[in-house]
């Protein structure tokens, strides 16, 4: 005899659940800003709100938990207090949580390079609203099915490391004729789609994958903005009225938007531009995924441990001394290099003073169906993000870049050998050059942990 009641309880926890939340974590005007070290002048205004974005996933009893932040990265300190409270409120493992900030240079200072004119009080709630987030879209749970895309954005996103004939190697920001340029390295065109919608066919949420700097503004700007994802979500929030739109940045560490070299076109105009081209894109991909109500989800993370390299003084009363010299001399006569320095060296201090050999990091990976969210706490060269999706045995594998925290930039080996601003010592490039290899090797490990774990539940499912 058929166990009818036993199967419609199998069905039941087979059961697909997901629900969504919108919270404001706007700070107050007057906020220090984060994203540009030469940016010491407080917020003065608000062009667009920043939100936190919670979608929730439920499964035989598990639950996953993304949270989408419009800042620029979500320090690890304010990290582990909002899992705590998520554990706390709503009983999901802090391994099952993704906190993915978008990398928006124009949102508050939560990056913690130095603890210096920091906004104690909004830092001190934040963690209150994320997890707020978290425990509303928990209430707001029901059936759903949910499906995978991806497209192609041509274009918009560019490497900014150019190598010369000189056999150096220049940021696209700087000025440089054509006619030096040898080689540009590569992008990562891939925008990738998570869609979730209600039984009946409503969109509920859609989940956005692209590797690009949230970084269109540039310092000029005072006023709190989520930058070109932010156009992009309101875009698609607009169309597809009702739902959520998310956004996960992926291996931009050396991606901008820069096309000809010494150009920034830093307006509101560009950032537009650039997340209505994103953003129809997505709803192109959104138009032809279809959705499935049994898509198996999972979660692996890992902590790991990754070598500093040394700071390059030799004691701290050197630095100290240096310090003192500098800050003289910047009140004697103004200098954008003298200012960058002085606060470049600052950053060393801050990071002597913790007298650390090698830091703790979470490397995370979230499964849905056959795709897997690969979880980074780091500015991932493009080079590692596209070789690990190259290796990858999912069919869609996206990696989330600042996510659990922030570790600054993970250049390639070759980046090191050639130089430049992002492998020059200071709070955003203190590890080791073997750092990437080293997470690299351990994300490609829990990838095909997943996926073999995968393939067994499918297996057990069948007998």
């Amino acid at each position: 005899m058929r166990d009818i009641e036993g199967e419609k309880k199998a069905q039941a926890m087979r059961t697909l659940k997901a629900g969504t939340a919108v919270v404001d974590i706007t700070p107050p005007v007057g906020t220090r800003m984060g994203g540009y070290r030469l940016r010491d002048i407080p917020s003065q205004g608000i062009h667009d709100p920043l939100y936190a974005k919670a979608l929730i996933l439920e499964q035989d009893e598990q639950r996953i938990a993304i949270l989408t932040v419009d800042l620029g990265a979500v320090n690890k300190n304010i990290v582990e207090k909002t899992k705590g409270l998520i554990e706390d409120k709503t009983g999901i493992k802090k391994e099952a949580i993704l906190i993915a900030a978008s990398h928006t240079h124009s949102g508050p200072d939560t990056f913690f390079l130095t603890d210096e004119n920091l906004n104690k009080t909004y830092i001190s709630i934040l963690p209150e609203y994320l997890a707020g987030a978290v425990y509303w879209a928990t209430n707001n749970m029901q059936p759903v099915k949910i499906g995978v895309g991806r497209g192609k954005v041509q274009g918009v996103s560019f490497n900014r490391r150019l190598k010369t004939k000189d056999g150096r190697v220049k940021l696209n920001w700087e000025k440089i004729s054509s006619a030096e340029i040898v080689s540009e390295g590569p992008v990562d065109e891939e925008l990738g789609i998570i869609k979730v919608e209600t039984l009946k066919g409503k969109l509920l949420a859609v989940l956005i994958n692209f590797a690009l700097h949230a970084a269109v503004v540039g310092p000029q700007n005072l006023l709190f903005s989520a930058d070109w994802p932010g156009y992009t979500m309101r875009l698609i929030e607009k169309v597809k009225k009702g739902c959520i739109a998310l956004f996960t940045n992926g291996a931009e560490g050396n991606i901008n938007h820069i096309k000809t070299p010494g150009v920034w076109k830093g307006t509101f105009e560009e950032a537009q531009r650039i997340g209505t081209i994103i953003g129809a894109e997505a709803l192109k991909i959104l138009a032809r995924v279809s959705t499935i109500p049994e898509a198996i989800i999972g979660n692996k993370s890992r902590n790991i441990k990754i070598p500093l390299r040394k700071a390059p003084f030799a004691s701290l009363d050197q630095l100290k001394e240096l310090i003192k010299k500098e800050e003289k001399q910047l009140g004697e006569a103004k200098s954008s290099k003298l200012k960058k320095d002085l606060q470049r060296n600052k950053e060393i201090l801050w990071i002597m003073e913790q007298n650390q050999t090698e830091e703790e990091i979470e490397i995370q990976t979230i499964t849905i169906g056959d795709n897997v969210l690969v979880g980074i706490p780091a500015e991932y060269f493009v080079e590692y993000g596209l070789e690990i999706k190259a290796k990858s045995p999912f069919n869609y594998t996206f990696i989330v870049g600042l996510a659990n925290g922030y570790i600054g930039y993970i250049p390639t080996l070759e980046a090191f050998k050639e130089g430049g601003y992002e492998v020059e010592f200071c709070a955003t490039s203190k590890f080791v050059p073997q750092a990437g290899e080293i997470i690299k090797k351990e994300v490609l490990k829990l990838i095909n942990e997943l996926a073999k774990a995968k393939n067994q539940n499918k297996i057990s499912k069948m007998i």
